[in-house]
């Protein structure tokens, strides 16, 4: 393999020359590469508030709720909510469970955040992430839920400067 040394004072415009791609060489390229591509965004952002239930059935989290829209069918669905402020009651055995709901099938599950075995009060942070199929080009509603082990007091954004986030992206195929 030849060396090629370039003088300290740069080259002369004169000694660059354009090399030749055939097209068919970047068109086979183009062909081998396929890397998803983000269709579109949507997000929600819950500031403050303390939004509670003391139900041991699913709840919708009072505003982490977005509607996506798919523009293809065979796109994948990037769903993320980071929920900040979790808050149980002094209980023991209380424990949050929390997922992303797309439409009606489940994306992600957390269960039994903040297990406590004793009784002190806790606060806690829970990120969650899925991916899935997007199943057709019709609005679908995106949520997060949760719910107690227990019946007790359960709440998120539990002090005014918590913020919680749902963003949900397609990624084309």
């Amino acid at each position: 393999m030849s060396k090629t040394t370039i003088p300290a004072g740069g080259l002369a415009s004169d000694s660059v020359t354009t090399a030749k791609i055939a097209d068919s060489a970047v068109t086979a390229a183009k062909a081998g590469f396929s890397a998803g591509k983000l269709g579109q965004m949507v997000s929600v952002q819950k500031d403050g508030g303390a939004p509670s239930t003391s139900s041991t059935s699913y709840v919708d989290m009072t505003g982490l709720t977005v509607n996506i829209t798919p523009s293809a069918s065979n796109s994948k669905i990037l769903c993320m909510m980071a929920v900040n402020g979790l808050s149980c009651s002094n209980d023991n055995l209380d424990a949050i469970s929390i997922k992303i709901l797309y439409g009606s099938t489940d994306v992600t599950l957390f269960e039994n955040a903040m297990y406590q075995t004793g009784t002190n009060a806790e606060n806690e942070n829970v990120t969650l992430i899925g991916v899935v199929d997007a199943g057709g080009t019709s609005e679908v509603t995106v949520k997060g839920q949760f719910k107690n082990r227990q019946s007790n007091p359960i709440s998120f954004n539990s002090t005014t400067n918590d913020e919680s986030d749902l963003v949900v992206m397609e990624i084309l195929a």
